[in-house]
């Protein structure tokens, strides 16, 4: 079984280290500790051979390693955690980054935050997110926007009857561990710092597009088609942006690496007519891709298709 489903014995291996990390909570340095003496004997019985009693002992390891790092990412922080603010109950000036896309709700907006640093008497690096509530709905703000706003942040409130759902639980595990109450958008400051430089021409590019979308198209297909290929939603009408999200097609208002595909065929079409050399025409589709890559702001799945994408320009 091991020869024939080698991925399913590591699979079966990370998720128990995630059950036992999640349910046990042994200290993360044992883990740490285990993986590293394990994988070190591991690596010393290579030479001797026995390769099922090597795979056994780089199996445990990774075992060990899923427990480690499941227990540093929701139960054991550093001191820089914002864990460790939230019980305070006080007041602080929040600057962070809007890490995901915006929930509507019938009466509240509710924005994830990942925090950069907090003020108040003093001024520290903070890590760890924190869950925005706003009083209406908007999608005035989108992934990947710097922001700042003054609010108390809440600690997660946990569960009171067995058997109900764990709210706090359910938020933490999403990597939030405050929340913030805020009555209206208009207490979010948006941080235009970034507008030197190459972002800040990337925002210039953007703004082009955007604005060339409103000249040509209707208000709501020229807030869609910004949506759809450059990730672009602050325009969407509410209703909308609900409607995809009851839908379940909310994705494809974000840029990912479907569209990375569709720039790579538009410009190989467009170049196509041309007596173009193989070489040639790679690095233009390259160059292609890299700047629509930073036109959607670095998005994880924009990144890794424009990296597999440019592996195979560069392979043919």
């Amino acid at each position: 079984m091991l020869r024939k489903y080698p991925s399913l014995y590591l699979l079966l291996l990370v998720v128990a280290g995630i059950i036992v990390a999640d349910q046990i909570r042994p200290p993360a340095w044992l883990f740490l500790l285990t993986c590293l003496v394990l994988l070190t004997f591991g690596i010393a019985l290579m030479e001797r051979g026995g390769v099922r009693t090597v795979l056994l002992i780089f199996g445990i390891s990774l075992f060990c390693f899923a427990g480690y790092h499941f227990s540093i990412k929701f139960y054991e922080f550093g001191p820089q955690h914002i864990s460790r603010y939230v019980s305070e109950k006080k007041t602080f000036q929040v600057f962070g980054k809007v890490a995901d896309w915006p929930d509507l709700k019938a009466n509240r907006t509710e924005i994830k935050i990942a925090i950069d640093s907090l003020g108040r008497e003093f001024h520290a690096v903070v890590k760890g997110s924190i869950l925005l509530k706003i009083s209406d709905s908007s999608t005035a703000l989108q992934r990947g926007d710097r922001v700042e706003f003054q609010g108390t942040i809440y600690p997660l409130k946990s569960k009171s009857d067995p058997g109900s759902f764990d709210y706090a639980r359910y938020l933490q595990l999403r990597g939030i561990f405050g929340i913030v109450y805020l009555p209206t958008l208009l207490d979010v400051r948006e941080d235009k710092s970034r507008r030197f430089g190459l972002i800040g021409l990337v925002d210039r590019i953007r703004a082009e597009l955007v604005g060339s979308f409103k000249r040509n198209l209707s208000p709501v297909s020229a807030a869609l088609a910004s949506g759809i290929l450059i990730g672009e939603t602050r325009d969407i009408p509410g209703e909308i942006y609900e409607r995809f999200r009851d839908s379940g097609t909310l994705h494809l208002l974000a840029v990912s690496g479907s569209n990375v595909s569709l720039i790579v065929l538009f410009v190989f079409l467009v170049l196509r007519p041309f007596s173009i050399k193989r070489k040639q025409r790679a690095i233009i589709l390259i160059t292609c891709v890299f700047i629509f890559a930073l036109l959607s702001y670095g998005e994880p799945s924009v990144v890794r298709a424009s990296l597999m994408a440019a592996l195979v320009l560069l392979a043919t």
